[in-house]
């Protein structure tokens, strides 16, 4: 542009420089490129009163990215495909807002925080919060669970709040005295995007007044304890109530969740080790029928030699069955489609948090 310590002005081009800064005027179209040896990389376009900033302006590269950094470092960033990320570099939806946020459509979440637990004292716990309330994790079952599920584990004292497929079975230990008011099982093969990626997802409510110790166990101080709800008497426990963490479906007649059946030398189930840390304490595949399900159709059970909406586990020769079948009802694990493989989420929603 002439001499180096020269101002220029290039009207023919459209590109004023003076002491009054940089101009860029033309027609309608990309009025600004930006290239390098690979190509054109940034164009401004104009055309009557819209304004459009382009990234990879010549298409010659996949997956581009433009990025916005203030004060030396990344804040904000737009994906090729069209996905906004706030504070977030990957990015899970349309929008991801790492922190807080406040927007409509789907609101959901995972973190971990520092809970005063009633049995274990200062514990870093994993919360899941979405439409159907504030959950804290306190068991899983490691992917594929369907498997582990028919195994042996140990409840333990501040239960690990990753987010690995294949972390350990076990149950909390923290937390056998609380009263929480509803169970969650939640299966999702990526749960630091559970929300988008979820297997099952459902809602045994838990009797009023009945600590977590208890209720699994079905009010049992020693063992699991029986129902019926149809046919004969099962290992299980009473539910009040059920819903789907989809949405779906509300079943406020369910009662009588069916594990198994009885025998087998007796189901390994202690409530003691919900609030004190046991090796291998639970066993419920002593007659090789260990499973939790559910109903969405209205029925008052499910579960062992009956009907179920969704499920993991066994039932007599239906062994390692994991599926969502609602509307339509499964007779004894029967499930012969593709069958889930993921970890399971054992969820509890507490009044305090």
């Amino acid at each position: 542009m002439g001499k180096s310590k020269d101002l220029a002005t290039l009207k023919d081009s459209g590109l004023t420089v003076s002491s009054g800064g940089l101009s860029v005027s033309g027609a309608n179209g990309d009025i600004l490129n930006v290239s390098s040896t690979t190509g054109s990389e940034f164009a401004m376009h104009v055309d009557g009163n819209e304004i459009s900033f382009k990234a990879d302006a010549d298409n010659d590269d996949n997956d581009s990215v433009m990025t916005f950094d203030l004060d030396g470092s990344e804040k904000m960033r737009l994906t090729d495909s069209g996905k906004l990320g706030i504070g977030a570099t990957g990015l899970y939806g349309t929008l991801h807002v790492e922190g807080d946020s406040y927007y409509g459509g789907d609101q959901w979440g995972t973190w971990t925080e520092t809970l005063n637990t009633v049995n274990g004292g200062n514990q870093t716990v994993r919360i899941v919060e979405d439409w159907t309330g504030r959950w804290v994790l306190v068991g899983r079952f490691a992917s594929n669970a369907s498997t582990s599920i028919t195994g042996t584990w140990s409840s333990v004292r501040g239960l690990s709040t990753s987010t690995s497929q294949s972390e350990t079975t076990a149950f909390s230990a923290d937390f056998g005295e609380s009263y929480p008011t509803e169970c969650r099982y939640l299966g999702a093969t990526d749960f630091t995007n559970y929300f988008n990626t979820r297997t099952i997802d459902f809602i045994h409510g838990i009797p009023t007044g009945r600590p977590w110790e208890l209720f699994m166990s079905n009010g049992n101080a020693t063992t699991m304890g029986t129902v019926i709800g149809t046919g004969s008497a099962k290992y299980g426990w009473v539910a009040r109530g059920a819903y789907d963490g989809f949405g779906r479906w509300s079943n406020p007649n369910y009662q009588f969740h069916r594990i198994a059946d009885e025998g087998g030398g007796g189901m390994a189930h202690p409530p003691a080790a919900f609030r004190t840390p046991t090796n291998n304490a639970f066993n419920w595949n002593v007659t090789s029928d260990a499973k939790i399900s559910v109903d969405g159709t209205g029925l008052t059970y499910s579960g062992q030699d009956t009907t179920m909406t969704s499920g993991f586990g066994s039932d007599d020769g239906n062994d390692n069955r994991f599926f969502d079948t609602w509307p339509t009802l499964t007779s004894n694990m029967g499930f012969s489609g593709n069958n889930f493989t993921s970890a399971v989420w054992v969820l509890i929603k507490l009044a305090s948090l």
